[in-house]
């Protein structure tokens, strides 16, 4: 089984393009603007990052998507890594391919905040 940490998501998470738009990860390109994490402002795809795996990782589940231990995610007020985060349970699951993408600023997927940078700052907003 891998080990490292990819800060990503499985493909079918639905990401936020306007309150009432998504589009699935894997379908996101550079340059596209998004609903940031509070879904107030935009946000523009910098970099968009696809990983093959093809092998068995711990995967955590949050509501309607797959994210691994180490994303950040917004929750209760706060950047939470999903492992450490009470919403999520994880399992090993085989992986094709995972998917993230960097951003001006955070993004909003399946109903919560995610961190479109791979630093995470617990106190950041």
């Amino acid at each position: 089984m891998k080990t490292k940490n990819y800060n990503c998501f499985m493909a079918g998470a639905k990401v936020f393009i306007d309150y009432d738009e998504t589009k699935n990860i894997e379908d996101v390109k550079v340059g596209d603007k998004l609903l940031t994490h509070d879904r107030k402002h935009g946000s523009i795809v910098l970099e968009k990052h696809v990983y093959e795996i093809n092998d068995t990782i711990l995967m955590y589940d949050y509501a309607d998507f797959k994210v691994t231990g180490d994303h950040p995610l917004w929750l209760d007020g706060a950047w939470v890594k999903s492992e450490d985060s009470e919403h999520v349970t994880g399992k090993d699951m085989h992986v094709d391919k995972l998917y993230n993408i960097k951003t001006s600023n955070h993004f909003y997927i399946e109903g919560v905040g995610a961190h479109g940078d791979s630093i995470i700052n617990r106190n950041e907003e």
